[in-house]
């Protein structure tokens, strides 16, 4: 089967990678993505991949599909270079696709790997709060037929989507028994894999539980500690706005592409939702 990255020219520069991060969504990685920042790297997270529009879903939705799918082929260093090969850090991302992402960068010896570990429990609070509360209410109507006309907001949607089912598998809803199961054992045998996979010399593990600031992190990268505080965590709330303030344009472009009778109907759809999750004008 033909591959989109195999489309996608390699870059002619790529910056050595300094540090991976692999932790999934909702483990403080956007506090850390905006704490990277600060300490002077380049930073890839998913909200990275939204400032770039839609160059990224594509590789990134691919490449969560052949991470799950036995019979596609796993997305290698060559391939990771034309998503972010610009950067020198990657967050997030880089802990839905562990096993690939390892086996990429582990071999470069001056590589750092860092791990933010957080309770299952709170974490399967959190992201079934967020993301597949999202993904649930973007596959319904009228997102469904919204999203539809407007190329970055379809390419985005779909990738929350992947995100959700990589982190739950073939459950559909978050109300079907054994949803939350699900999710706290793909949680911890994430944790556990990347623990075994990567040698403990090598490795960082922070508990988010204990706290994380700049102490935490800076004597690890040999970075100076900043004096402005660190970043917010992203709250639930903060997410949502995130979200919103990105995907608004797209739907408001959409309700135009729709017609003025359209508009009228698909508005009183968007303000009886207003003040759910994602809070669109």
């Amino acid at each position: 089967m033909a591959r989109y990255v195999d489309t996608v020219p390699a870059p002619s520069v790529v910056k050595p990678m300094k540090l991976v991060v692999l932790s999934v969504s909702r483990s403080g990685t956007m506090g850390l993505y905006n704490a990277l920042k600060v300490l002077g790297y380049r930073s890839y997270h998913a909200f990275e991949s939204g400032l770039r529009g839609t160059r990224d879903y594509p590789m990134l939705v691919e490449a969560f599909r052949a991470h799950r799918d036995p019979n596609q082929q796993k997305y290698t260093k060559a391939d990771f270079d034309k998503i972010w090969g610009d950067y020198d850090a990657i967050t997030e991302i880089s802990g839905w696709l562990a096993p690939e992402i390892i086996a990429a960068y582990l071999p470069d010896p001056s590589v750092k790997f860092l791990l933010l570990e957080r309770d299952p429990d709170s974490w399967v609070r959190s992201f079934t709060k967020t993301l597949v509360a999202y993904s649930e209410k973007i596959d319904s109507l009228p997102y469904r037929i919204l999203r539809k006309f407007d190329p970055f907001n379809d390419a985005l949607f779909e990738f929350l989507q992947e995100i959700v089912v990589m982190g739950a598998g073939d459950f559909k809803t978050a109300s079907e028994i054994g949803y939350a199961e699900q999710l706290r054992s793909e949680y911890i045998r994430r944790i556990q894999y990347v623990k075994k996979a990567v040698p403990a010399d090598r490795l960082k593990v922070i508990n988010l539980e204990d706290g994380l600031d700049w102490e935490d992190i800076c004597p690890y990268l040999e970075k100076n500690i900043p004096e402005e505080p660190y970043p917010s965590h992203n709250r639930p709330d903060e997410l949502a706005l995130i979200i919103s303030e990105g995907t608004w344009p797209g739907i408001r472009s959409a309700l135009i592409k729709l017609g003025t009778g359209a508009i009228v109907l698909s508005s009183v759809a968007v303000w009886a939702t207003q003040n759910s999750l994602f809070g669109w004008p």
